[in-house]
């Protein structure tokens, strides 16, 4: 892969990551309370060859990584700004009701980016999104949307883009808290609508069951 990016990278200040005629980008989780090794955190890892192409982005959240790719270098209309994103489980214990949501964070350094390019998110939101439209989406009224209630919802699609196949039926707060992004954003979710992933197949398998809840979403300019 050109490349690539990785969520839960569990790495510490001082740990080192090196793959041969690779660079790498990350962003280590700072509050983390084990000791023998870290949490979360998120990282780039692309071709030397790109890297007079590519430029850093911190972001307000040391769990989103932007990464900037220079249209001039890679000869595209615009410039592209890839994010890659890691948003813990809803009920996990690094989420604080004090806290400002992950996803307001992400909904404006999206809008700031996208005066200059396109957007491309990557990565584990923890969110479930079912089968619901996102341009229909309205995440302040979970039963009527619109005027439409949520089982006409299940079978609306997206005007210019396909019908989002998903295999994962479950909707959860962030996958809510999703759709709205995507809503406001003007992106579309790619799960499920493209060769690769036409079918929505589940991207999580644990002990305790199955999910999709990783994702590419992409600016409509893009698709």
């Amino acid at each position: 892969f050109d490349i690539f990016a990785i969520q839960e990278t569990w790495l510490l200040e001082n740990n080192n990551f090196v793959i041969p005629d690779y660079r790498v980008f990350r962003s280590d989780r700072k509050k983390n309370k084990r000791k023998h090794c870290g949490s979360g955190g998120v990282a780039f890892v692309f071709k030397n060859s790109l890297s007079k192409g590519l430029t850093k982005i911190a972001s307000e959240n040391d769990e989103f990584l932007w990464l900037k790719m220079n249209k001039s270098f890679f000869g595209t209309d615009n410039n592209i700004y890839l994010c890659n994103c890691y948003i813990p489980p809803y009920n996990s214990n690094v989420h604080n009701s004090n806290d400002i949501s992950k996803f307001e964070i992400l909904e404006k350094e999206i809008a700031n980016f996208s005066q200059d390019g396109s957007i491309i998110l990557l990565g584990d939101f923890n969110a479930q999104t079912g089968r619901l439209t996102e341009s229909y989406y309205n995440p302040k009224d979970d039963h009527e949307i619109y005027g439409m209630t949520s089982n006409a919802i299940e079978s609306t699609t997206i005007e210019d883009f396909p019908y989002r196949e998903n295999q994962d039926n479950t909707i959860n707060q962030f996958g809510r808290e999703l759709l709205g992004l995507v809503n406001k954003s003007n992106t579309v979710i790619l799960n499920g609508r493209k060769m690769g992933d036409l079918y929505g197949e589940k991207t999580c398998y644990t002990s305790t069951g199955s999910s999709t809840i990783d994702y590419a979403i992409i600016s409509k300019d893009l698709y």
